[in-house]
């Protein structure tokens, strides 16, 4: 754990700097899993999302795709990809009375992608801001809330795997956060 918090402080100090990717190959599904039972375990505002009942204020929602392929890249850092995702998902939701948090993975349309994604039911991110939010040390969030790093972090992250970064956002409605990895030659169907 400490090593994983040190390589966490580690991106932070190099948010401009290309990362030191530890590549391997690995499932995305994985990934993601790692990360929300990581924060199952440490992180209040995640506590109150239930998984198994249709009737709580605050439901988890997971979808993966149980054929997806292995990709390569660094588990670690994508986890961290999801931690974030999923950390902007319940503040979104932190005023409502009631809530949807959906973490999950698909197969592009392309077939030479897997995408992993985060979903809310928060309040949703203003047009004028979609541009404006994967930039270092700009966030919504009151100061004692937010550093503005975490979705920098996403984009650099992702951009290091060689992917991108898809929005989705409606004010009053929620946002979708997606993020395409491409999937070595050897296991992509084209």
């Amino acid at each position: 754990m400490c090593a994983r918090i040190k390589r966490i402080a580690d991106n932070l100090n190099h948010l401009s700097e290309p990362f030191a990717l530890k590549t391997v190959l690995f499932s995305l599904n994985d990934t993601a899993r790692d990360a929300l039972r990581l924060l199952g375990e440490t992180a209040g505002r995640i506590k109150r999302f239930e998984r198994d009942n249709p009737q709580a204020q605050f439901r988890l929602v997971t979808v993966f795709d149980k054929q997806l392929p292995q990709i390569r890249g660094d588990p670690d850092q994508l986890s961290q990809v999801f931690v974030n995702l999923i950390l902007n998902a319940a503040d979104a939701m932190e005023s409502r009375a009631h809530g949807v948090l959906t973490v999950g993975t698909h197969l592009a349309d392309d077939q030479r992608h897997v995408v992993g994604f985060v979903e809310d039911t928060g309040a949703g991110i203003p047009h004028e801001l979609h541009d404006k939010i994967f930039q270092p040390y700009f966030t919504t969030k009151p100061r004692d809330k937010g550093t503005g790093l975490g979705l920098a972090m996403v984009r650099s992250i992702i951009d290091a795997h060689g992917g991108s970064v898809r929005l989705n956002s409606i004010p009053g409605v929620g946002t979708r956060v997606e993020f395409l990895l491409p999937i070595p030659p050897s296991f992509s169907s084209h």
